[in-house]
């Protein structure tokens, strides 16, 4: 399929930045110049979108609930024939909404949860109550019979309280993810960052609640591991001269609070006014400017003996250095031990064969 004809089947819709929390690693940054979308502007995105082949929406913020209208925007989702996950807090979900959610067939539904207690979880959130509201929202979930699924950003502050989240949810018959990535804000703010757990951990993550993990696999809902493995190897970085080897501007949509298309959910520029023009063309626009946009001859990742461990992209470099090409050092760091333990790990191999 050429580029010309590439056509969107998922889109993530930020509908706001404004949030009741203030967590501690959260990467949003508010524009004040600026207006978010009005109620007729996201409903005519939306119809925009069913136009153009789209059939998966992913509404997140900020905090969805926050807005007054989330259940006209939702109900016009649903009614156009969308499927429709949602990304929220979840402090914010009242019984009446739970059930407008269940008749309305919400497809998904991921509620943030950072810690196994409300010492933790409400040192990461900034906000007293918050762990007591949230959690009573899941368990009027599992009440209600609906699985939804607990998510975890591993800090500094919870990482060692992952595992103890884990086996709550599985107490609690729910789902699990976590994800060890932590971004500077869109404004490029590095803030966030200070909650980064060191690289060492990053590296070695998945093998800390390997068995919490294996405990969970003859029960469902399953716990969902990060895809990231000490033995990727990121082939696409060293065979092809594209930036952007991901689903930028191929199969995925990114749209802001403002009404402006993104390349991809952490890279805020460049960006496309969807109200001076319209979805289609901000479209074509995105899948041009990441087909076009080629790895420099002296960029670093091409002579670099670690890019086939690196998982550093054009989104994450800019955020972190304020470049697409840049190199940022925690990334880097992350590389050099996934090559250790993978050279490590080939050598006890060719060993055991020898044998």
């Amino acid at each position: 399929m050429g580029a010309e004809s590439r056509i969107p089947r998922k889109a993530t819709f930020e509908l706001t930045y404004k949030c009741n929390f203030n967590c501690v690693h959260c990467f949003t940054a508010l524009a004040p110049e600026k207006m978010e979308l009005s109620t007729k502007e996201a409903l005519s995105i939306l119809d925009q979108m069913r136009e153009i082949g789209i059939f998966h929406i992913a509404f997140t913020g900020g905090e969805i609930f926050s807005r007054p209208d989330i259940l006209d925007i939702l109900g016009h989702a649903r009614k156009n024939g969308f499927e429709v996950s949602l990304l929220t807090n979840g402090s914010l979900i009242t019984d009446t909404i739970a059930d407008w959610l269940i008749r309305y067939r919400i497809r998904d539904l991921e509620i943030s949860f950072h810690g196994a207690n409300p010492g933790t979880f409400e040192n990461i959130t900034r906000v007293s109550g918050s762990y007591d509201k949230v959690l009573a929202v899941i368990k009027m979930f599992k009440e209600k019979g609906v699985i939804v699924t607990m998510k975890t950003c591993v800090l500094d502050l919870n990482l060692d309280e992952v595992a103890n989240i884990m086996r709550f949810a599985k107490s609690l018959g729910v789902s699990f993810r976590y994800s060890q990535f932590v971004a500077p804000k869109l404004d490029c703010d590095t803030s966030p960052t200070s909650h980064r757990i060191p690289p060492q951990e990053f590296v070695t993550i998945n093998k800390r609640f390997a068995g919490i993990i294996e405990s969970t696999k003859r029960h469902k809902p399953k716990i969902k591991m990060n895809p990231l493995k000490i033995n990727d190897v990121n082939t696409q970085t060293a065979d092809s001269d594209r930036a952007f080897n991901c689903m930028a501007g191929r199969s995925m949509m990114f749209i802001n609070p403002y009404g402006e298309m993104k390349p991809c959910i952490v890279l805020p520029t460049p960006s496309y006014d969807i109200l001076k023009g319209n979805l289609k063309d901000g479209w074509q626009y995105m899948v041009k400017f990441t087909e076009n946009t080629k790895r420099p001859p002296d960029w670093e990742c091409n002579t670099c003996d670690l890019s086939q461990f690196c998982s550093v992209c054009p989104a994450r470099a800019y955020l972190n250095s304020g470049n697409m090409f840049g190199c940022p050092e925690y990334f880097k760091e992350v590389a050099r031990l996934k090559k250790e333990k993978y050279e490590i790990r080939l050598k006890k191999e060719k060993e055991a064969a020898r044998v």
